[in-house]
């Protein structure tokens, strides 16, 4: 995946995953997974870095489908590349719980929220600390059919980060509005 800035590449990523799923029964289900993905910025290898992350989540519907519950963990680390750059890397673990409610026909609601902590492995240098950062995100959306295949889908999603370097301290608040067509794969 490549990312632009001023039509010119600022970073690529390159990654694999591998999952794994296990039925606990009729209504719940367990999966896990291992991903590695590589980021380049041409130009800039000095900020190149690698991250390894590893999770697992429990996935579990209720009254016939009408709710579904969802809720995991996960962990792993982010490298920089350079071995003077220790400051830029991280071991990271996160938590997860979201769910989704029908309340009809045409109509669902979904919550989620998402904590990470991450923990830099060497001290700021600019800053001469280590710095920690702890991450906060909550979201709200809908999905309103309001035909056979067409969907509106809003979302509002706020992000809370906390760090010990004040720099990197933010809130974020975005709302986004999905018009969504689905194909006819029955013919």
């Amino acid at each position: 995946q490549d990312y632009l800035l001023s039509d010119s590449v600022y970073r690529k990523s390159l990654g694999s995953r591998l999952s794994w799923m296990h039925p606990l029964d009729n209504h719940s289900r367990l999966s896990s997974y291992l991903q590695q993905i590589t980021f380049d910025f041409p130009g800039h290898f000095q900020d190149n870095a690698t991250r390894r992350i590893g999770g697992a989540s429990r996935e579990s519907t209720l009254d016939g489908g009408a709710k579904l519950l969802q809720y995991g963990f996960y962990g792993g680390q982010e490298d920089a590349n350079e071995p003077d750059k220790p400051h830029f890397s991280y071991r990271l673990w996160g938590v997860h719980l979201g769910g989704s409610l029908l309340l009809g026909n045409n109509l669902s609601v979904s919550a989620a929220a998402l904590f990470e902590s991450r923990h830099h492995i060497g001290e700021d240098k600019l800053y001469l600390y280590m710095r920690r950062d702890q991450q906060l995100s909550v979201g709200l959306s809908a999905d309103y059919r309001f035909n056979e295949r067409w969907h509106l889908l809003p979302q509002y999603t706020h992000t809370h980060n906390d760090s010990t370097t004040e720099l990197y301290e933010y809130a974020r608040n975005t709302f986004m509005v999905q018009l969504k067509w689905d194909f006819d794969n029955e013919k």
